[in-house]
């Protein structure tokens, strides 16, 4: 995928990310004021935006809390009244994978299912449900709220009996919910990936919608309709399946795609290796051939992070050998350019040495033109003593040499055992 394509996708799905925990958060709030109509408008907004319950989620900054969105909507429940929609939050399968880690939360959520089991199992299939809230437990923290005693009826063989389920079916049913959430899960980890369809990641929050509507239908459905929802939930999971193949294939030509150019560039980084090692001492090249060949050894990886990373390496190397390389050459080019200057001096053809100019092989090195300029200005002082210092101008071409000296090195400073202590006073006292 080119870099285009890759910022539009991060640009889609980052409010999308922002948009689910904006509105989980809004819905904790309403759950703290018990307005519950809010609640479930909330954390079914949290869920259409992201379907996967998480233990551990980062909200902002290093704030982790669990993000259980069908736990608020089946409190939300339970406080109106409707045992039936709040068991089937409840039992959602995501949801039921993770509560259990959440210690406040189970507690809480337990005692509401076993009051609402109760109740339900007292109420015949054919009578309506209840209208009045069934107790304060979802107002109340777990240690404190005190089971509700109602009577328990005594049971006959009526029309009216509801008909035992057949708990081999109800276990098929779950069991294929809890493979069919996975396969989800796996969609949604693959999606937020680079690479993703906007189109897929809608299909993939459709297809979590309609599983949760099947796992909050489970809650106290008979055979009849256990073998509705089994038909619905294997469609459903043919549908997740093509999903899935379809996100997979995807995925992986991203996956050789971005394989293939990183192999590209590692190739590329060898061959600048490779040369810029045959330029070098043996001695100092040394180091990079070693690099060379463990990057040989990634050519053939399947994986994307250590062909980068030996690239990276192996650059890294080159570069510092380059450096290496120039530093010496600069060396070279300095020495060749001092040394008549120097020579000069030193035999004291001062005449020879006044009549250096600044040379192009030192202009990259100020620290070096600054030493040329130091031996010129004394050998411009030494003529201006030797003809009985009555040239002025002379002796303002040295003080001219020295301030240019200076400002190209400031430390710099005329040795003891080259320069007279005159030339070392007048340096001193120029500025």
């Amino acid at each position: 995928m080119n870099a285009r394509s890759l910022c539009l996708l991060l640009l889609c799905s980052a409010p999308a990310l922002a948009d689910f925990k904006a509105a989980y958060r809004d819905g904790l709030k309403a759950a703290e004021r018990k307005d519950w109509p809010k609640v479930e408008a909330q954390m079914r907004a949290a869920l259409a935006e992201e379907p996967s319950p998480n233990a551990r989620v980062r909200f902002y900054g290093m704030r982790y809390d669990p993000y259980i969105p069908h736990f608020y909507l089946g409190l939300a429940a339970y406080s109106r009244g409707d045992c039936r929609a709040a068991l089937g939050f409840f039992n959602n399968a995501a949801h039921r994978a993770i509560i259990d880690g959440i210690g406040a939360e189970f507690a809480r959520q337990k005692t509401m299912t076993d009051r609402c089991q109760t109740q339900l199992a007292q109420t015949p299939t054919d009578a309506p449900a209840p209208t009045k809230p069934v107790a304060a437990v979802a107002d109340q923290p777990a240690s404190t709220a005190q089971p509700q005693s109602v009577p328990r009826p005594v049971p006959t063989q009526t029309a009216s009996t509801p008909a035992r389920v057949d708990q081999a079916r109800l276990a098929s049913v779950q069991r294929q919910l809890k493979l069919t959430q996975s396969r989800l899960d796996a969609i949604t980890r693959e999606l937020r990936a680079p690479g993703g369809d906007p189109a897929w990641t809608a299909q993939q929050r459709g297809l979590s919608a309609d599983l949760n509507r099947i796992s909050g239908s489970l809650s106290g459905a008979d055979n009849t309709r256990l073998d509705t929802l089994g038909r619905e939930l294997a469609a459903l999971d043919g549908r997740a399946a093509a999903l899935a193949q379809a996100v997979g294939q995807a995925a992986a030509q991203a996956r050789n795609k971005a394989l293939a150019d990183a192999k590209q560039r590692l190739a590329q980084s060898m061959a600048a290796a490779r040369e810029t090692a045959q330029s070098a001492p043996a001695a100092d090249a040394a180091g990079l051939r070693d690099q060379i060949a463990n990057a040989q050894a990634q050519v053939n990886s399947d994986n994307v992070a250590s062909v980068v990373e030996a690239t990276r390496v192996l650059d890294a190397a080159t570069a510092t050998l380059r450096l290496r390389v120039q530093e010496r050459q600069a060396v070279v080019a300095m020495r060749t350019a001092l040394r008549p200057l120097i020579d000069a001096f030193l035999a004291g053809e001062y005449a020879r040495a006044a009549a250096w100019r600044d040379e192009a092989a030192l202009r990259d090195y100020p620290k070096a033109r600054a030493q040329m300029l130091l031996l010129r200005a004394a050998a411009r002082f030494e003529i201006y003593v030797l003809g009985a210092e009555s040239d002025a101008t002379v002796l303002e071409t040295v003080r001219q040499d020295v301030r240019q000296a200076r400002s190209l090195d400031t430390q710099l400073a005329p040795s003891t055992r080259a320069f007279s202590p005159r030339f070392r006073a007048l340096f001193a006292s120029t500025r």
